[in-house]
């Protein structure tokens, strides 16, 4: 396998630094709170960055986290772009601050609710 440029970003403008390294790793976004993680594919991958396809043709949210198991984390990942099912990821090593229009921001509150409910539909 040869080191590659990247492919150019959506808008045609290349900005990128690093070789990305085709690759064809499953993994999930987890968008955390009560939204389900979404099964993807990451089809390349570079120091600080990644190109991540959902598989199911689910729209990935602006933040996630990127993990290859349960386990296992790829880091939190801030979209910088979106091209149909693909997004292109900037690789963080904190969880980045989500904005109040990101569907799915969900608050621990909002968390606590949802388990306390499920919890009351076993007692029943």
């Amino acid at each position: 396998m040869t080191d590659r440029c990247d492919d150019p970003a959506p808008s045609g403008s290349e900005r990128r630094r690093q070789l990305r390294r085709p690759t064809q790793i499953r993994a999930w976004a987890d968008p955390g709170g009560v939204a389900p993680a979404i099964d993807c594919v990451v089809l390349d991958l570079s120091e600080g960055g990644a190109n991540v396809m959902s598989l199911s043709g689910a729209e990935l949210p602006d933040a996630f986290e990127l993990k290859l198991n349960m386990r296992k984390s790829m880091g939190w990942a801030k979209v910088a772009w979106r091209n149909g099912d693909s997004v292109g990821v900037r690789l963080e090593t904190s969880k980045p601050e989500r904005r109040a229009s990101d569907k799915a921001a969900q608050p621990i509150e909002g968390r606590r609710k949802a388990n306390a409910w499920i919890a009351s539909l076993r007692t029943r």
